[in-house]
């Protein structure tokens, strides 16, 4: 599972999609126990074996000597519900957070994009919004 978090971290970093010290890959745990993703604080290009965490479902790091991200209920939730999905990927791809801004639809373009529309989110996550 390690090996799996820095490999994806890694094809991450080499595509593009750092955004600093945010985003993050998750493996699901393989006996159950939660699932596995780097550290808080760091960025895809930086992941080492040594920056991975276990954290269970409600977030208390069971293995590694790092923090876990706050966003690990994105990963829990969909790991929870989707028994068939083994990885779940989070990222602030530049191109996507310019698109947020439009206040549009996101429509799938391709065969391989309509899974993955959904209506966009009209709020704010800003204090005071």
């Amino acid at each position: 599972m390690i090996t799996d978090v820095v490999s994806a971290s890694h094809a991450l970093a080499t595509a593009g999609l750092s955004d600093m010290v945010w985003g993050h890959a998750a493996v699901r745990d393989p006996v159950g126990k939660g699932a596995w993703m780097k550290a808080s604080g760091f960025g895809f290009e930086e992941v080492q074996p040594d920056l991975i965490v276990l954290f269970s479902p409600d977030g208390d790091v069971l293995s590694g000597t790092g923090k876990r991200h706050l966003e690990y209920p994105i990963h829990t939730e969909i790991l929870t519900l989707r028994t068939d999905v083994g990885a779940v990927v989070h990222t602030n791809a530049p191109a996507l957070a310019a698109f947020s801004s439009l206040e549009r639809d996101l429509q799938p373009i391709s065969h391989d994009a309509a899974p993955f529309t959904h209506p966009s989110f009209r709020g704010s996550t800003a204090p005071g919004r």
